[in-house]
């Protein structure tokens, strides 16, 4: 061998991580920002759809990017969740194939919501690289109720 196919050889996977690692960093750079859950719909706009709540609690976890907003309706106690996720992850897709889920094309291609997902009702959808989710549990209103409030989620996206 040459000393310059040697140099070569020693250099390549340096600059291939070297490559790699850029190439991940502006991938992440292009990401856009995630904005506040707890900012996507006011209390008074909750109210009006759910009666009275409390909160917002809002949660960050460092495992992703995930960000989330908790509520609780004062009349019946029961918990509201808006959680959004940089959707360089991909477009979220509904679990177990899909079968329960049911498809929301008024809120984008890939909008769904699942009506009674381990008791409760799971909205998802993506929007300008960002995934959001509004959950509840489940009740005869829940499902209009969580279409209300992703509605309003979606519009500040």
């Amino acid at each position: 061998m040459t000393s310059s196919t040697l140099r070569w050889s020693s250099i390549f996977p340096c600059v291939t991580a070297t490559l790699a690692s850029c190439a991940a960093l502006s991938a992440h750079a292009a990401s856009p920002a995630l904005p506040d859950p707890c900012k996507l719909v006011t209390l008074g706009e909750l109210a009006k759809i759910t009666g009275p709540v409390n909160g917002p609690k809002p949660d960050e976890h460092t495992d992703g990017g995930i960000f989330a907003c908790e509520y609780t309706v004062v009349s019946t106690g029961k918990w509201i969740t808006i959680r959004l996720h940089d959707g360089a992850r991909g477009p979220v897709k509904a679990p177990g194939g899909g079968q329960a889920s049911v498809p929301l094309p008024e809120f984008g291609k890939n909008a769904f919501l699942i009506p009674n997902f381990h008791d409760s009702v799971d909205f998802y959808a993506d929007k300008h690289g960002i995934n959001l989710s509004v959950s509840m549990p489940t009740s005869a209103t829940s499902v209009e109720m969580v279409k209300a409030i992703a509605r309003k989620a979606m519009a500040r996206l």
